[in-house]
C-alpha cells in the first residue's frame, strides 16, 4: 500500500528535478533565437533601406 503512495512522489520529483535542470538550457536557446531573430530583422531592414 506504501508503495503506491510513494511512487507517484518519487517520479514527481525526478521529473521536477530533470525539469529544474532544462530550465536553463531551454531559456538561453530562447533568448538565442529571439536575439538571432532581431539581429536578422536588423540586418535585413537596414540592407533593403541601403539598397532602395
Amino acid at each position: 500500500m506504501t508503495n503506491w503512495l510513494t511512487m507517484p512522489s518519487k517520479i514527481g520529483r525526478t521529473i521536477l528535478t530533470a525539469w529544474i535542470k532544462q530550465v536553463p538550457d531551454l531559456l538561453f536557446s530562447y533568448l538565442h533565437l529571439t536575439l538571432s531573430g532581431v539581429f536578422l530583422l536588423l540586418f535585413l531592414r537596414s540592407h533593403y533601406l541601403s539598397a532602395g
